[in-house]
C-alpha cells in the first residue's frame, strides 16, 4: 500500500515517527509530509495514487483547507485517517472537537474509549485504539551503574490544568523518598536505547496517565512505553485498562487507586524489597506488549477497521 502521511515528524520519537516507521516495517510505502510546511490545498494533488491518507494533527490550524482537502480525497476513493495519543473530552482543547476538520477523517483513533455517545453525536466515526510501543525499541536491556536506583518518574511535572494529581504526586514522592527518588523531565531526554537502560536499572518505575474524574478505557502511552522497555510499572489503576482490559494488575504491572498516598507508599516499599517478584511482573509485563500492544499491532488493526469500512458513510 502506498500511505501519504501527514504529521511532525522532526522528533525521532514523535508519534507519527514511529507509526509511520511501523507502516514501512510491515511492507508498505510511505510518503511524508511535515504538516507544518504542507500547505492542506496541495494534500489532494499529493495523495495521488495512494491508498490511505494518515493525518496526526500538532497545529491545529488552516480548517477550512482541511475540509476541502478531505473533501477531494473522498471523491478521490481515498480513505482517510486520523490519528492521535491524546485526550480531548475533559480537557480546555476538547472545542477543538467541534472546529477542527481533523476529527472527521474517515476514521477517527484515540485512546480515549470512555466516550462514545459524545463521538458520535458530533458525527466523528471514532475507533478506540489504545496506545502502544514502537516494535524495534520493545526490548530489554541491561542496567548501567550511573542509573541504578530505587525510585523513578519519567514525565513534566507541568500537565493539565484540569488535572492536579500530576504535580502532586511528583511532589509527594520527592517529599516520601528524597534521594530515593529521581525525576526525569522532558530536559532529561530519556529516549530511546537510555529510556530502555533507565527501565532496566530503576527498582520502580511510578507512572501516571491524566484520569480526569470518571475517565476510564483510556491511558497515555506511559503503560505499554514502560513495559515494553522493560520497567516494572507502578500506574493508578483504570477501569477496563489494567482491571484486565488490555493489561492485569499484579501479572503484568501494579495499580493504586489515586489519592491514596499510604497504599502508594506501602506497595513502593513492598516491592522495593522484594525484587524476585519485581522481576516476573517487569518480564511478564514487557513480554505481554511485545506480544499484543506494539504499534505493529495498532497499524494492523487500523488497516483492518479501514479495509472493513467500519462505520464510515
Amino acid at each position: 500500500m502506498r500511505i501519504v502521511f501527514l504529521g511532525n515528524f522532526r522528533p525521532s520519537h514523535s508519534t507519527e515517527s514511529h507509526v509511520s516507521a511501523t507502516y514501512e516495517l510491515l511492507g508498505h510505502e510511505v510518503v511524508r509530509l511535515q504538516e507544518d510546511t504542507t500547505p492542506k490545498h496541495t494534500i489532494p494533488a499529493l495523495c495521488e495514487g495512494a491508498d490511505v491518507f494518515h493525518w496526526t494533527d500538532t497545529w491545529h490550524s488552516d480548517y477550512d483547507g482541511g475540509f476541502k482537502a478531505l473533501e477531494a480525497l473522498r471523491r478521490m476513493g481515498i480513505p482517510s485517517i486520523g490519528h492521535t495519543l491524546d485526550l480531548f473530552v475533559g480537557l480546555e482543547r476538547e472545542k477543538l472537537l467541534d472546529v477542527d476538520p481533523w476529527f472527521l477523517t474517515d476514521y477517527f483513533f484515540s485512546p480515549d474509549g470512555g466516550h462514545p455517545a459524545l463521538f458520535a453525536a458530533k458525527g466523528i466515526n471514532h475507533h478506540w485504539m489504545p496506545p502502544g510501543c514502537f516494535e524495534p525499541e520493545c526490548y530489554l536491556a541491561e542496567p548501567v551503574p550511573e542509573l541504578v536506583q530505587d525510585l523513578a518518574f519519567v514525565g513534566s511535572r507541568g500537565y493539565h490544568p484540569e488535572y492536579g494529581h500530576r504535580p502532586q504526586l511528583i511532589e509527594w514522592l520527592q517529599k516520601t523518598y528524597g534521594s530515593r527518588f529521581t525525576h526525569y523531565d522532558h530536559g532529561s531526554k530519556m529516549r530511546g536505547h537510555r529510556l530502555n537502560q533507565l527501565y532496566a536499572s530503576a527498582k520502580v518505575v511510578v507512572g501516571d496517565s491524566c484520569l480526569l474524574e470518571g475517565q476510564e478505557k483510556y491511558s497515555s502511552d506511559r503503560i505499554p512505553e514502560t513495559l515494553g522497555r522493560g520497567g516494572f510499572l507502578l500506574h493508578p489503576e483504570v477501569k477496563r485498562v489494567t482491571d484486565g482490559g488490555l493489561y492485569t494488575n499484579e501479572v503484568h504491572l501494579i495499580t493504586w487507586r489515586l489519592g491514596e498516598w499510604e497504599i502508594l507508599r506501602r506497595t513502593i516499599d513492598f516491592y522495593l524489597d522484594w525484587p524476585e517478584d519485581r522481576e516476573r511482573i517487569r518480564r511478564a509485563g514487557h513480554a505481554h506488549v511485545k506480544a499484543h500492544h506494539t504499534y505493529t499491532n495498532r497499524v494492523k488493526a487500523m488497516l483492518e477497521i479501514v479495509a472493513m469500512g467500519e462505520g464510515r458513510a
